[in-house]
């Protein structure tokens, strides 16, 4: 099963938002490992239990059985626990630099987005679902910057709830969902999980 807590913030000075989000990433963090794994530890402390892979993938070094994967946007703060390997991407549905179109989607991607070009909320919509699930899957390789956007291609059907969602890479498992009207949160997983993760609201 895979857990999910969230937490929000106040708009912010831009050179305070890296250490807020930063703090509230490692307060999830820490109340995660102490709710589902009865790990008791505090936030000045968190760091010191934390390495990192080659690649610059976080993981607790006493609990490697342990996964988690924190991220972060504007107003919004997520941390997700699992018993393997996943990458979670959150983003604020915003406008964009037309220019990353070609260095984010694949070409058949651009045309799907492309459908919603009279609709500038759905066309911004559209775009983050498929952003986010990329870099949900670059989080959960843990391939960093070396694995270009273009090498994997998603394709959506929002008719259902949750979203269907195909990816040209097999054997992965991705789940999305819309928060608050204009969040959306990417999940990639190695296996296929039952249920819908749970999402616990930390005030």
């Amino acid at each position: 099963m895979v857990t999910i807590y969230l937490n929000t913030y106040d708009p912010c000075p831009p050179g305070e938002k890296y250490n807020t989000e930063h703090n509230l990433g490692r307060s999830l963090l820490v109340k995660g490992l102490y709710e589902l794994y009865h790990i008791s530890t505090d936030t000045d402390a968190i760091d010191t239990r934390l390495e990192k892979t080659r690649r610059g993938k976080p993981f607790l070094k006493d609990y490697p059985h342990i996964h988690f994967n924190i991220s972060h946007c504007s107003g919004m703060v997520a941390c997700g626990f699992s018993s393997g390997p996943l990458g979670l991407d959150l983003e604020k549905v915003k406008d964009f630099k037309p220019a990353i179109l070609r260095k984010a989607l694949t070409r058949k991607e651009a045309q799907d987005l492309n459908q919603f070009k009279s609709d500038p909320w759905q066309y911004n919509e559209y775009f983050f679902r498929l952003w986010t699930l990329k870099e949900s899957l670059i989080k959960q390789s843990g391939a960093g910057l070396s694995m270009p956007l273009t090498d994997v291609g998603f394709k959506l059907d929002l008719s259902q709830e949750p979203v269907k969602i195909h990816c040209s890479r097999p054997g992965l498992y991705f789940y999305q969902q819309l928060i608050l009207k204009d969040y959306i949160l990417s999940l990639c997983l190695e296996h296929h999980e039952d249920r819908p993760p749970v999402f616990v609201v930390d005030h």
